[in-house]
């Protein structure tokens, strides 16, 4: 393996013999443990709640009168639920505010004697014509703030939120990793050297098939050589037409391949790591990682765990102080 191919970075000090076997026993494989390249992992979806407004609770004092010991169920953090109350004498915009566990989801075959108030007039225009829109089921609510020691109509406070209409992905926790060659490694030296990013194109088919990187996630960059390993530490910066103003030249469209684009910005490396100095890298299938996939959660850890050591030593190598005197 040629040196000119390796970016110049000060060789890391080979770790005590207390610290190899702490790593071991952190890292090491046994009988319960999976090291799979690949995580068979299923999307999920959940809805994001935004945040719509803040109030009051009109009405407190008359609704509640009918069950004083209501005054000491409730608390912050209460969920509750808003109902349109379309035939209201009063108010032709009335939204009231019960217990959520007191709401089946049907207004029509709701009691209205068994609420906690309403949104006052002056907050529930909007409110009402998006219920009437049919979004009605996309409004939640919950107690903020709850003082005893305020008048009636102002001892509660509701924040009222929104949900997506569509849902997102949640993703785990994990990392993933891919291998490069010795030239990608040279050229992305080059590159985070010049403009604190590197480009690269991940992806295959049928690409339906493949969950990308997204905006945030990390990315472990191996490089396995005859005696050592080279790793980085990436996150995603841009994709796909966000990568643009990170180009020197924009890529035309469309793609020749399967694969999209991606800025990667580095979190931490190049670290050298001897072969047989972390034991689970040797067991690491390299042919099978892919930038697609997520890693096991086991073999995510290890990765996680080996970075986590190294960093108070980069540190100090660097010569940051961790303990700066600011007097």
């Amino acid at each position: 393996m040629k040196s000119n191919n390796l970016p110049t970075q000060q060789q890391r000090q080979p770790a005590s013999p207390d610290e190899k076997i702490s790593d071991a026993n952190r890292l090491e494989d046994d009988a319960n443990v999976r090291f799979l390249n690949d995580y068979p992992w299923q999307p999920e979806y959940r809805y994001r709640q935004f945040f719509f407004k803040e109030c009051a609770v009109a009405g407190l004092s008359f609704h509640l009168e009918k069950n004083d010991d209501l005054w000491f169920e409730l608390d912050e953090g209460t969920k509750l639920a808003l109902i349109r109350q379309r035939d209201n004498p009063h108010d032709p915009n009335a939204v009231a505010v019960a217990l959520a566990d007191d709401y089946d989801g049907n207004p029509e075959d709701f009691d209205f004697d068994f609420i906690l108030g309403y949104i006052p007039r002056t907050e529930n225009a909007e409110i009402a014509a998006m219920m009437d829109a049919g979004y009605a089921d996309k409004f939640s609510a919950e107690i903020t703030t709850y003082n005893l020691s305020e008048s009636l109509n102002n001892r509660i406070r509701i924040t009222i939120c929104i949900e997506s209409c569509k849902p997102e992905i949640i993703r785990p926790n994990l990392l993933r990793a891919t291998t490069i060659s010795a030239s990608t490694l040279a050229d992305m030296n080059r590159s985070l050297t010049d403009k604190g990013t590197a480009y690269f194109r991940f992806g295959g088919f049928p690409p339906h098939e493949l969950m990308h990187p997204d905006v945030g996630e990390k990315i472990v960059l191996l490089y396995q050589g005859e005696n050592q390993y080279i790793l980085y530490l990436m996150r995603v910066l841009a994709t796909n037409d966000q990568c643009a103003p990170y180009l020197d030249v924009p890529e035309e469209r469309p793609f020749p391949d399967d694969c999209s684009p991606f800025i990667l910005t580095n979190i931490m490396g190049p670290i050298k790591i001897n072969s047989g100095e972390y034991e689970f890298l040797s067991r690491v299938n390299s042919m099978h990682l892919s930038a697609t996939n997520y890693l096991s959660p086991e073999l995510s850890q290890c990765f996680t765990t080996l970075f986590a050591s190294i960093l108070p030593q980069e540190i100090s190598n660097r010569n940051f102080d961790t303990t700066p005197d600011i007097d």
